[in-house]
């Protein structure tokens, strides 16, 4: 899954709720859109909730239940490098 696929899943998950509890969690989002956007690879089961400081009852989970995470930067990465390595060697 890419950090734009995250992102994408927050969105359809905000699109879910009512106005009012969209405005109860909007500062939330933002957290739990920053932790993604700033996420290294995750792999495996990773949560991490981001819970309203006054009511701890009111807070957005992000949940990654199996398989890699956030990986398009690191899949480049190691194509690119991977590709540098091949030039050199050939050299």
């Amino acid at each position: 899954m890419s950090k734009e696929d995250g992102i994408r899943l927050l969105n359809e998950l905000k699109d879910k709720l009512s106005k009012k509890d969209l405005e109860k969690r909007e500062k939330l989002f933002e957290q739990a859109e920053r932790f993604v956007n700033n996420a290294q690879v995750v792999q495996a089961t990773k949560i991490k909730s981001f819970a309203d400081e006054e009511d701890k009852k009111i807070r957005v989970d992000l949940e990654i239940r199996a398989g890699w995470a956030f990986m398009g930067l690191f899949i480049i990465v190691v194509y690119m490098l991977f590709s540098l390595l091949n030039h050199i060697v050939k050299l």
